[in-house]
């Protein structure tokens, strides 16, 4: 979207932004800014719900490719209102049927970022929803040394410490059993390496051992 777009839709100008939509002469629907992001994109990643609800509701019959597409970095709309931390904006899109397990280019869900940025009210609305839980985002830096690293979100919780979202998380995997013990086992040396008691506490209640550390 064009900067008008973008600095109406931040500065919460909805006269203009509803100007830009829907006047006389409206923005079209396949127009990006440099970044490629669309005008739903804009609004998820400025919190912008009503901005959001009237770009749906003008493009109804093009809603699915309006929720769908993707940046140059291959977000979603989804993705920026999870990263963005804004619940409202996450909660319209899953209803409009947005893909809940669309991947980034380094595979990252709305969960991972979500996870990313200790937005625990979007982490658990999105496990209440039946996202997946353990898919693994791919940190591409390191390919430069031949060497790829692969992080879940539960991983990025224990390594961050944040303790509510590792405690939703592992509810959910507990009651799906989609963690296994030696897994459990990794996370929890990765909790008492970098003295995370809480996260380590969490672990330990839902199964993990010290003294089992197969294939660590």
């Amino acid at each position: 979207m064009p900067t008008p777009f973008e600095n109406a839709v931040k500065e919460s100008n909805k006269k203009l932004v509803h100007d830009l939509l829907s006047g006389s002469r409206p923005l079209p629907i396949d127009i990006r800014n440099e970044a490629s992001q669309t005008g739903l994109m804009v609004a998820c990643a400025f919190k912008a719900k009503e901005t959001a609800e009237e770009i749906l509701a003008k493009y109804q019959e093009l809603e699915n490719h309006t929720i769908e597409v993707k940046d140059t970095l291959g977000l979603t709309a989804l993705h920026y209102a999870s990263h963005s931390g804004s619940l409202e904006c996450v909660k319209l899109l899953i209803e409009h049927n947005a893909n809940i397990n669309a991947t980034t280019n380094k595979n990252e869900t709305a969960l991972f970022l979500a996870t990313e940025q200790n937005h625990l009210d979007i982490v658990e609305y999105l496990a209440e929803n039946n996202c997946m839980l353990q898919t693994k985002a791919v940190d591409k830096k390191l390919e430069i040394f031949s060497t790829i690293e692969e992080y879940t979100a539960l991983f990025v919780a224990v390594r961050n410490n944040f303790v509510e979202i590792a405690k939703c998380l592992l509810s959910h995997l507990t009651r799906t059993k989609e963690l296994n013990p030696q897994e459990l086992n990794q996370l929890l040396v990765q909790a008492v390496e970098e003295d995370h008691a809480k996260a380590a506490t969490e672990l330990l209640i839902n199964g993990a051992n010290l003294d089992q550390r197969e294939g660590i």
